[in-house]
């Protein structure tokens, strides 16, 4: 998702802005040191003209 905010030229506060949430809390998403709720994973990833998918991991599916 930095990639992507990077090559769109969108700073961090420009993108916190239009996501609802602080500079900070966009660069901790993107650092994966907090991961964001599901809805403002959807507004991020529409921000950035992408849309989120769920991959779910098999090893950890119970039997």
């Amino acid at each position: 998702m930095r990639r992507r905010r990077q090559a769109r030229a969108l700073g961090l506060g420009v993108l916190g802005q239009r996501c609802g949430v602080s500079s900070g809390t966009i660069r901790r998403w993107e650092l994966t040191q907090v991961l964001p709720s599901p809805i403002a994973l959807v507004v991020w990833a529409q921000q950035l003209g992408c849309r989120p998918a769920l991959v779910l991991d098999k090893a950890r599916r119970r039997t």
